[in-house]
């Protein structure tokens, strides 16, 4: 949108309140703080005049946003009625699924719709009853199309002759991410390194301290890529060069460059054990009471960790059990986290082996084994014969962080055997919060 809160029609604005059925009351409030401003004008350090708007929302004002958004609802009703009746259709991504027509995120919006003259057509009525009503104009100048590939090549030029575009590259960014991404990624995310790369280059010329240039790596660097992994899976070269810049940058002085002393593998360990979890003074637990910093498990093979879950019909409740032990069997840590609310215990029993997966792979534990009682989830592990299920999409999660610790196996341990999950699992149903220990566990 042009200038989008500038254009907003008053008028346009009060009878879609109206159409929600706001009170009246609330209306007449609303539009009393939006029409009654007077605008003056700041020159050389003097006010002048005094102007009295007749449309437009003021920018910098908590209300406008929402406002704005009611506004956009007209836009949005005009595309489901066109979808509706059939004339403009969306796009769906699979066979069953809904077809999607539009997304809005405040100003900007994404239009989606079947490359024929019948979608041309209606979106160009559509923005044109909008447009006279609402006061809003469409920014054809920073609007981009995308069209697949095999689309006919009259219907392209249809399109960009209707709403006067311009034959040119989709826009790559939006919010900083890339929208389209092709089968090689790299170059999508290309410039997250190069952003490091012109970091690092500037401080490159500058002293300083072994301890200054750790304390910048973790708060201005690794804060780089934060963003865009949130929301896309980096791949693997991005992250490795990344972190060969790092290294490189903890190994330089000046324009001096320093012998490496440690591994950069061993120097990204994990400095305590249980950064996931909550200590405090548990009955039972000495190193948790006796100690205010916990100690290391050391990282030798042949750990196994043990799995279990509990569930409380009668408080609507269920919890999950964790214990690690060494090669010797001897407990080396364990956690327990309650859940509030009932689910079918196939699922929570693969929740709670995803669970205990993802916070080793958390803390680095290097484990070989995960053993649960729970049968049918090793089976259907095993053979990948999954459906659609809720069920199916935590063992596709859980097969996924299997991918990044290939040494781990999961397998079927009978209950006898696996006690002191249970009792771990039990003891989480009387917990508010989750709970960690290391070295021994709880008198359970």
């Amino acid at each position: 949108m042009a200038k989008a809160f500038d254009r907003v029609e008053w008028a346009f604005l009060e009878s879609l309140m109206f159409h929600f059925n706001f009170p009246t009351s609330f209306v007449s409030l609303i539009m009393k703080c939006i029409s009654t401003t007077n605008l003056s004008f700041l020159l050389n350090g003097a006010v002048y005049g005094s102007l009295k708007p007749s449309r437009g929302l003021r920018q910098g004002d908590p209300l406008s946003p929402y406002l704005f958004i009611l506004c956009a609802e007209g836009l949005s009703s005009l595309l489901r009625n066109r979808q509706e009746s059939h004339i403009f259709n969306g796009i769906a991504i699979s066979r069953h699924a809904p077809a999607i027509s539009h997304l809005f995120f405040a100003d900007d919006s994404l239009l989606f719709c079947t490359a024929d003259r019948n979608s041309c057509l209606a979106l160009q009525d559509v923005f044109k009853i909008y447009s006279k009503a609402s006061g809003q104009a469409i920014n054809f100048s920073k609007s981009s199309i995308l069209f697949s590939p095999n689309t006919d090549s009259n219907i392209r030029t249809l399109f960009f002759q209707t709403f006067n575009l311009e034959d040119r590259p989709f826009g790559c960014k939006y919010l900083g991410l890339p929208q389209c991404l092709s089968r090689s990624k790299h170059h999508s995310f290309s410039f997250l390194s190069d952003k490091v790369a012109s970091v690092l280059r500037s401080w490159s010329s500058k002293c300083f301290s072994r301890a200054g240039k750790e304390v910048l790596l973790k708060a201005v660097i690794q804060a780089i890529p934060a963003y865009a992994m949130a929301c896309f899976r980096i791949p693997v070269r991005i992250c490795k060069g990344i972190e060969v810049m790092m290294a490189r940058f903890l190994g330089i002085f000046g324009e001096v460059r320093k012998i490496h002393r440690k591994s950069w593998k061993s120097m990204c360990q994990s400095k305590l054990l249980l950064v996931a979890g909550k200590l405090g003074d548990i009955p039972g637990s000495q190193s948790a009471s006796n100690s205010a910093q916990p100690r290391q498990i050391p990282l030798s093979t042949g750990f196994k960790i043990f799995t279990d879950a509990a569930i409380d019909s009668v408080n609507q409740k269920h919890s999950i059990g964790v214990v690690v032990l060494d090669a010797d069997n001897a407990v080396k840590a364990g956690f327990s986290a309650p859940f509030s609310g009932l689910v079918p215990l196939a699922f929570f029993e693969a929740k709670e082996a995803f669970s205990a997966i993802q916070w080793a792979q958390l803390i680095s534990l290097p484990v070989d084994v995960l053993l649960t009682d729970c049968k049918s989830i090793v089976d259907k592990l095993s053979t990948s014969s999954w459906n659609n299920s809720v069920l199916d999409d935590v063992l596709s999660n859980i097969q996924n962080l299997l991918s990044f610790s290939p040494r781990l196996t999961i397998s079927y341990v009978p209950r006898e055997n696996n006690f002191l999950a249970h009792k771990l699992a039990k003891f989480g149903l009387g917990l508010d919060n989750e709970l960690v220990w290391n070295g021994s566990l709880p008198s359970i």
